[in-house]
């Protein structure tokens, strides 16, 4: 979104007012959606070799805004010029539409350093990421694995649990009955 403001800024033919304050926002928003992400990503936890990758890319990003910065105060200037009766045919305008030019294409070498080093950067937490949902997915499985043979380990103590348990019942019931068939055949010496 900020080259698309620059490259607004630096057509001639987008010298109307609302076009570039509409250049202007489009730099203006991009910078804040760029400050909110930094501020979400920076307080998480980074690898080692991450450390080492931001810590190439934060001067990459900072020296291309401020080759950015360049080209606004450039267009800033500019507007300021024209704003005060400047015909756009001036050789003032036409020489710092030049050197507005030359520093879009400075900082357009700027932000290709920059946006290379956000790539390994992105790269390798998406490496990361599968790296971890691999790591999550043995877990689970692990887990899985887990949970069947608890439940299966369960089952076979619950039915011998329940079969000592029957026995303990059932034996002293047989003998009872046994005593009452011998009292019953007169057997009344039996115990």
């Amino acid at each position: 979104a900020v080259a698309v403001g620059e490259r607004g800024l630096v057509i001639r033919r987008m010298m109307a007012p609302d076009l570039r304050k509409t250049q202007y926002g489009y730099i203006d928003d991009a910078f804040k959606r760029v400050d909110a992400a930094l501020k979400v990503y920076e307080p998480l936890p980074q690898t080692p070799e991450e450390v080492v990758l931001w810590k190439e890319f934060v001067p990459a990003w900072d020296a291309w805004k401020v080759a950015h910065g360049k080209i606004r105060t450039l267009a800033e200037q500019k507007d300021r010029l024209v704003a005060a009766g400047t015909s756009l045919d001036s050789p003032a305008i036409a020489a710092l539409d030049g050197e507005t030019f030359d520093a879009l294409l400075a900082a357009r070498t700027e932000f290709t350093d920059a946006e290379s080093k956000l790539n390994k950067v992105i790269e390798l937490n998406a490496n990361e990421g599968v790296k971890g949902g691999v790591a999550i997915e043995t877990t689970a499985k692990q887990s899985s694995m887990l949970i069947l043979t608890v439940t299966l380990l369960g089952t076979l103590l619950a039915i011998g649990f329940g079969v000592l348990l029957s026995r303990s019942i059932a034996m002293p019931l047989k003998k009872g009955v046994d005593f009452v068939k011998e009292l019953s055949l007169g057997h009344l010496g039996t115990r």
